[in-house]
Parts: structure tokens; sequence; C-alpha cells
């Protein structure tokens, strides 16, 4: 006897936020009242055949995609993070969020096959209760990852050394920079906005380690302590104070070529170790709004933009190495091929690089 399968509530509704509508703009489009949809998308009434073919239609989702059985994470206080500004609206976050969260339900589905085997473990650190400080715990990651003094190299190197998961997507707006997200079984993922400037990549993912390091609920001092571990760790104290006297704007850019931050984060560094005082820090903010630059640096100055390379290695894997076509891989996902292309920047023939720098391993 067969039996039939029944749509996951739970995927209809990803669909739906993953293309920022809401239940009002999604239910006229697929021919049912919003009332019907809502108790889809609660589980209440099971979506029929003939409304899954609707979905699909509208949403773009091949059908299949509303029959996986994977369970979908909501928004946890230890598993998003982000670096962005008060004006986004929370539809689009919802939309970004959704994203996510299908990039998620990818990397599981690739991790199927194969493991990432990461050089180095990345562990928690529980600050509170002891004197520790966001320095001290940047400056165990650094320990940790057997870094060299002065710059780091890679920030992305680093996280993929930990396994970390790094994947570029188009938010579709300039007022979030980056995602990241780590839940139980699963890499840490960092989702970051492709347009925002390599220095200022830098930075986020560097803030959004610090949150993943530190922080498993919420307190007013997160954000700042997030950006004093990724300061230190970008820009460790004991070797970059010598070089923030006496600043100015043709030494921050000097600066910002061999540090590969920000002419705003070198100033704020000097700051914060007290190498300038509030008065020469207020008057460099100011000549730093006046050239424009606190919108975006010049680009001549912008160190080469990262690496990604687990992302990649995984696709390849399953491109090269399991012989998967593009359809059939993005079949395997659920997803439409302009989908997948779009959000991993595919450029098939894969090389047989990325799977062997990583190590990863068949399963």
């Amino acid at each position: 006897m067969t039996t039939t399968p029944i749509p996951n509530a739970e995927m209809i509704a990803l669909a739906r936020e993953c293309r920022g509508l809401g239940q009002s703009d999604l239910a006229p489009k697929v021919g049912m009242t919003q009332a019907r949809l809502s108790r889809i998308e609660a589980g209440l009434y099971a979506a029929t055949p003939d409304d899954v073919r609707q979905l699909s239609r509208v949403l773009r989702f091949p059908e299949s995609f509303f029959y996986q059985t994977d369970r979908r994470y909501g928004v946890g206080v230890s598993e998003f993070y982000h670096r962005k500004r008060a004006k986004l609206s929370a539809r689009a976050l919802d939309a970004i969020h959704a994203r996510i969260e299908l990039i998620r339900l990818h990397v599981g589905r690739l991790l199927k096959s194969a493991d990432l085997n990461p050089a180095y473990e990345l562990k928690p650190l529980d600050l509170e209760g002891t004197e520790q400080t966001p320095e001290d715990a940047a400056r165990a990651v650094r320990a940790t990852l057997m870094l060299p003094r002065g710059p780091v190299a890679s920030v992305v190197g680093c996280l993929e050394n930990f396994g970390g998961v790094v994947v570029r997507v188009d938010f579709e707006t300039r007022l979030l920079d980056a995602v990241s997200r780590w839940i139980p079984g699963m890499p840490p993922l960092f989702i970051v906005n492709r347009s925002i400037a390599p220095d200022r990549e830098r930075f986020t993912l560097a803030h959004e380690l610090g949150h993943l390091v530190m922080h498993d609920a919420p307190h007013p001092e997160m954000e700042n302590e997030a950006h004093r571990f990724a300061s230190e760790f970008l820009m460790p104290s004991a070797d970059i104070r010598p070089s923030l006297y006496d600043l100015t704007l043709p030494k921050l850019a000097s600066l910002k070529r061999y540090w590969n931050v920000s002419m705003a984060a070198l100033a704020r560094r000097g700051y914060d170790l007290d190498t300038i005082n509030e008065r020469r820090y207020r008057s460099l903010n100011v000549q730093l709004s006046k050239a424009g630059f606190k919108l975006r640096e010049p680009a001549e100055l912008d160190p080469p933009r990262e690496e990604t390379t687990l992302m990649e290695g995984l696709i390849g894997f399953h491109m090269r190495d399991l012989s998967f076509a593009v359809d059939e891989l993005a079949a395997y996902l659920h997803v439409a091929v302009s989908d997948l292309l779009a959000t991993y920047q595919i450029n098939a023939p894969f090389s047989s690089g990325p799977a062997k720098k990583h190590r990863l391993r068949a399963v």
C-alpha cells in the first residue's frame, strides 16, 4: 500500500518568506484565502497536491521542496547574530533569515556525502563569572589557530580551519552585513552580504566569530564585546599599539594597507588603546566623513577579497567526484537551477583544488 506524502507546512512558510511575501500577498496568487493559507502553514490543514502545484509555480521552488521532511530551525538567541543597521525592516530581515535557513538545509544535505574534517575545534568560552575579557577570548582563539603576531592573513581561512562555512549572498540591502548561525550537529555558518567592502567583511566575520565564541544568551554588552573581540583578533594590542600614536588620515591609509582593516576601525583602535585622545578621534571621524570615507573608503586601499573554499569544495565534490550535473544537484537540494547558480556563484566545471585543500572526506 502506497502512502501519499504530506506537504511539510514549515517548508511552505519557508518558501514564502524566502520570496519576501506575507500570507496576504501569497494567498490570492495561489487561489486561496489568507485564512486557509494560515491554517496550512500552522499545520491545521494539509495542502493538497493542487495547492503544492500552485505554490511551486508562484514561489519558484520545485514541488519536491514542499515534501521535504527536514525540520525548520527558528531564530534562537544562540543561533542568529547580526551586524546590521537599525532601519532594516522586519519583512526584509525575515526574508534573509529564510534564505539562511535554506542554505543551512543545503549544507546539511551536502554533508550527508562528505565530512569537512576541520583542522581545529572551535570551543565556546563562557566569560560570565570569570575575570576573562573579550580580548582574552580573542587571544585564546588566535593561540588555538597558532597565528603569528601581526595581521591575520585570512579571516575566512581561520573560520574554515574551524570547519566554518562562509557563503557570500546578495542580501539586496546594505543594511545588513552578515548573519552567523551555529546549531547542534552542523558546522558554524557565516553568511556575508556580497556587497560589503573587503575590509569591512574581515571585521564583520571576526565580529561574528566573537559572538559564537562568547555568547549563548543576550545581554546589553554583547555587541560591544563582539567589537572588542574583533579588534583584538585583527589588531592585537601588543603588536599595533606603537603604530597608533599621532594618527592622521595619510597614516591611517598607510596602516590600512598593512592591517587590512578600515581606516575607521584603526582610528577607533587608537582611541580604545589611549594612543589618541577623544578630540583627535572626533577630528579624524569628521575628516573621514567629509571625504566620504564613512560610506566607502577608497577602493585602491581595499585588501584582496578573501577566497572561500569550503562551500565550493562541497559543491565541487558532488559535481566532480559524485558526477552530479547542475540540474541533478539542484534537484537534490530541492531548488531551481537559477537559484542554485545565483546563490553559490557556480561556474562549472570544478577543479580538484578545493576538496583536496580542505581534506573533505567521503562518507
